[in-house]
């Protein structure tokens, strides 16, 4: 009796490494990341280790280099599809326009998009009805708080512009609310395409002459890469200027009101995990965010002498002073 215990124990043993050894065989699950430069990937990151996912073990996370070229994001998308990645999260309508078009059959989870039934990009809200899901951030709907906003850190403020860059997917839908926004505001809108830095200068000053005294941001790479170049040259022109991210008051702007980057990049990790564990991106509703974040730059406020009212700062997330 003792003998034939002995013999399972020790194959029992034996069997104990093989299957930790199998364990530890297992291959990482694969996904592609690729957004605008800056965007919170260590949002994304801490979502899977919450659910856990160990970077390098249990998961291998596939960066191509941030870019503002539509053409880079195209071979950027094209890259992680011939790399075999089982998911792509994708920041921002630019990246998730290349990811579509470079498939149609890895599930994509988006974030950061304004508007995703609009631009395309799913049939619906409840039911996406193709290989994109994920979260939109509302930032088609946020033009009327845009103004709103200005007005109220300046009531002298009659003429707005709005910088826009044409190869966008969403900005010519932005500059259309934001025109509707504006006729019911009472103010003026002044529409400046740029697609390069070097025009982002030449047009702010040129809208400074034309008596602009605000300005609203939307996103995109081009915006992302110059949020400095842009906040400074609206502080020279004495422009107040608003961004749909904290990272342009960071950088400079006076005004920024939006959902949370990282809030989003943070929940994309439910979705990356339930599309592992084998759910389709069609039945994955897409969702809205329930808070937006208001950021303020006092130093900028003072150096365009504009005291930022009591109204607004108790309502502000962050404050830079």
């Amino acid at each position: 009796m003792r003998r034939r215990k002995f013999a399972i124990s020790v194959a029992a043993a034996s069997a104990w490494p093989i299957a930790v050894l199998a364990q530890e065989a297992r291959k990482p699950r694969s996904v592609g990341v690729m957004s605008q430069p800056g965007f919170h990937f260590d949002a994304l990151k801490d979502g899977l280790r919450a659910l856990g996912y160990r970077d390098g073990i249990d998961i291998t996370l596939h960066y191509p280099p941030a870019t503002a070229s539509v053409e880079r994001l195209a071979a950027n998308a094209e890259s992680l599809v011939r790399l075999g990645v089982e998911v792509i999260v994708a920041g921002g309508s630019e990246s998730v326009e290349a990811a579509r078009n470079a498939t149609s059959s890895i599930p994509i989870v988006m974030t950061l998009v304004g508007d995703p039934v609009e631009l395309g990009f799913a049939q619906s809200l409840a039911r996406p009805g193709g290989n994109i899901t994920g979260l939109s951030n509302l930032s088609l709907d946020l033009a009327g708080k845009w103004i709103e906003l200005l007005k109220e850190v300046d009531p002298r403020i009659r003429r707005i512009a709005v910088l826009w860059n044409p190869p966008h997917p969403a900005h010519r839908k932005w500059v259309a609310r934001i025109e509707e926004a504006a006729a019911s505001s009472g103010v003026q809108l002044a529409p400046l395409a740029v697609e390069t830095p070097e025009e982002i200068e030449r047009m702010i000053i040129a809208a400074g002459q034309a008596q602009v005294t605000g300005i609203i941001v939307p996103g995109s790479s081009l915006h992302t890469l110059n949020f400095g170049r842009i906040a400074d040259f609206a502080a020279r022109g004495r422009i107040a200027s608003i961004g749909w991210t904290g990272a342009f008051t960071v950088a400079g702007g006076l005004i920024a009101y939006g959902a949370s980057e990282a809030a989003q990049f943070r929940r994309a990790a439910i979705y990356v995990d339930k599309i592992l564990k084998g759910a389709k991106p069609v039945d994955l509703p897409i969702e809205q965010p329930t808070r937006f974040e208001l950021a303020l730059n006092l130093r900028t406020a003072k150096a365009l002498g504009l005291a930022i009212p009591p109204s607004i700062l108790v309502r502000a997330d962050e404050v830079i002073e």
